[in-house]
């Protein structure tokens, strides 16, 4: 069978000043899929995903994004990144929510047909639930609805996958969970394919396809339903599944 990948690592070995953090990492991420890429702090999640988006050159092995290695990739606007600091703006920044969203897309850049530019945002921001705020300043919203926002100016871009590092950090639990699930309603709705890195390990699994888990040097790739508190443990040191 002839597997649609989007991602796909193949044999990466990286480290820092001479010290391997990662050795022989091999997987794939298909099409559709969602991963989430969890593991201890320290364990080379983040810079799992700098080797995927280019950050970050391999010491050995190589990348690929929709079967193109990485290094000969042009077709950016395929990908979308949404790091964890993401939202911490000045809450000064004089940009309303509509102006934040409308520079996800090139179309910003045009000096003409702003009016359509403006009307494709404002359908993005109802479709995350943020059409009632968009003419405020993005300052005055709340860390989860500064996420909402900035989902939907990735969105608004027409990615086809979507990398995430540590998307909710710094907002409260509840927001927390509106968000994941929102997540989740936008890769269906848009066919994504997600990879993202969070603590939140609880909240990713429910969702998650496949989950790469990372430990010393190496990374393991499950099918979510076939993970179990033994993988868990072997990474962490104890198992982590409770209930919500």
């Amino acid at each position: 069978m002839i597997m649609d990948k989007a991602l796909e690592m193949n044999n990466i070995t990286f480290g820092y000043n001479d010290i391997p953090v990662l050795k022989d990492v091999s997987f794939y991420v298909e099409r559709g899929d969602y991963m989430a890429i969890i593991g201890p702090n320290g364990a080379a999640k983040s810079t799992l995903m700098k080797l995927a988006l280019g950050e970050l050159n391999p010491w050995k092995g190589s990348v690929r994004l929709f079967g193109r290695d990485i290094k000969k990739f042009k077709e950016w606007g395929r990908v979308g990144y949404l790091s964890q600091y993401a939202t911490h703006i000045n809450t000064s920044f004089p940009a309303t929510v509509e102006e934040i969203v409308m520079t996800g897309t090139r179309e910003w850049l045009r000096p003409f047909g702003g009016g359509d530019l403006r009307k494709k945002a404002g359908n993005m921001l109802d479709t995350v639930g943020m059409g009632n705020v968009r003419h405020k300043l993005i300052g005055d919203l709340s860390g989860g609805q500064r996420q909402r926002v900035f989902l939907a100016r990735l969105l608004i871009g027409s990615p086809e996958i979507i990398f995430m590092d540590e998307p909710t950090t710094g907002i409260d639990a509840v927001a927390q969970a509106e968000f994941y699930k929102l997540l989740d309603d936008m890769r269906k709705v848009y066919n994504l394919t997600i990879v993202i890195v969070s603590h939140d390990i609880n909240s990713v699994l429910k969702r998650a396809s496949k989950v790469a888990c990372v430990g010393k040097n190496d990374v393991h790739v499950h099918d979510s339903p076939n993970l179990t508190q033994q993988h868990l443990a072997e990474v962490f040191g104890y198992g982590i599944y409770g209930e919500e």
